[in-house]
């Protein structure tokens, strides 16, 4: 496999002194690009990057975002070493959900940048050998990129007897988790305890926000704040829930619980980003369905087909990466 390099921004940002960075976002006020790119781009991170890059010497580089746009122009200079864009998911989608969600003061803002995002994509696609994405929802924006799809780690390890009913798992500061967090906790956990009392209904992940600490004790759903192995928690788990109502396409909670073995239950907009054959996965249309499937496949009454446990996985993903660069590179420098 090729050599890639993806530039550690934060630092480099970092060493800027910040009335420069000030000076950056003003200049972002007259030259339509987002303002994010002045936080996290500039010349000072675009020369620290290729410092980086003539001392690896890689044979492509990867920039896996579009926020860096002086920084992926720069690096595009230099035909010897394409230059992949990798936008994982299109910002302009994040910045217009942003903005409906925000308060009226913020929204010329995140309009604001979501047009900038929108504006600048078309330039940083051309200045790219390729560019990637892990969703097709990105397609409005790159049409030509190559969509190679998030995965999960290999899981092999056994299915002890489960000890949770149902889970959902994720980073728990992040606001469509928070969402549906209390989704659960608040429309879905009721119907499944008023006929299954005693099942066991757990929320796991990292960096609960306080809204969902009180909303998980008053609703009698557990919560495992920071667990160091999720996947352990998947495997001893008859069903794993993802009530998400807006995702990008990014569905790792979805796909590790496949991977464990765990069938899923799961919004429409969520199941609609999933890769193709994803056996195990049973759409519902909202949070009514969601506890008649839940209470329906507890009590025996109705079945999901079992997940196949690791058919999306990164090494899967790795060799359509490598396909790509192989279609970049000659030949003899993939490998």
């Amino acid at each position: 496999m090729a050599r890639s390099v993806q530039g550690t921004l934060d630092t480099a940002a970092a060493d800027e002194r910040p009335g420069r960075r000030v000076i950056s976002l003003f200049g972002r006020l007259f030259d339509g690009t987002p303002f994010q790119s002045a936080l996290f781009d500039g010349g000072d991170v675009a020369d620290r990057i290729q410092a980086i890059v003539r001392s690896w010497d890689p044979d492509a580089i990867v920039v896996v975002t579009e926020r860096l746009p002086v920084t992926t122009s720069r690096l595009c200079r230099d035909p010897s070493r394409p230059v992949i864009l990798d936008v994982v998911d299109s910002m302009r989608i994040h910045m217009e959900e942003r903005a409906s969600r925000s308060r009226q003061v913020a929204r010329p803002l995140w309009r604001r940048e979501a047009r900038a995002f929108q504006s600048m994509s078309s330039r940083i696609a051309r200045c790219a050998a390729a560019v990637v994405a892990a969703s097709a929802t990105a397609l409005a924006d790159y049409p030509n990129a190559r969509v190679i799809p998030n995965a999960a780690a290999v899981d092999s390890a056994g299915r002890p007897e489960p000890t949770i009913d149902l889970i959902f798992t994720g980073n728990l500061s992040y606001w469509p988790n928070v969402k549906a967090t209390i989704a659960l906790c608040e429309s879905i956990a009721p119907k499944v305890l008023r006929v299954l009392p005693r099942a066991r209904i757990v929320v796991a992940g990292r960096d609960p926000t306080n809204a969902i600490q009180r909303t998980c004790a008053a609703s009698g759903v557990e919560l495992l704040a920071n667990v160091d192995d999720i996947a352990s928690l998947l495997r001893t788990s008859r069903l794993a829930l993802a009530p998400v109502d807006w995702t990008p396409g990014a569905n790792l909670k979805i796909l590790e619980a496949l991977a464990s073995g765990t069938p899923v239950l799961a919004y429409p907009a969520a199941v609609s980003q999933l890769p193709d054959e994803c056996d195990g996965v049973w759409s519902c249309d909202g949070p009514s369905e969601m506890a008649r499937v839940a209470v329906a496949v507890l009590k025996g009454t109705e079945s999901i087909n079992p997940p196949r446990r690791n058919r999306h996985t990164w090494l899967a993903r790795a060799a359509d990466f490598e396909a790509l660069l192989d279609s970049l590179l000659p030949r003899n420098q993939v490998g």
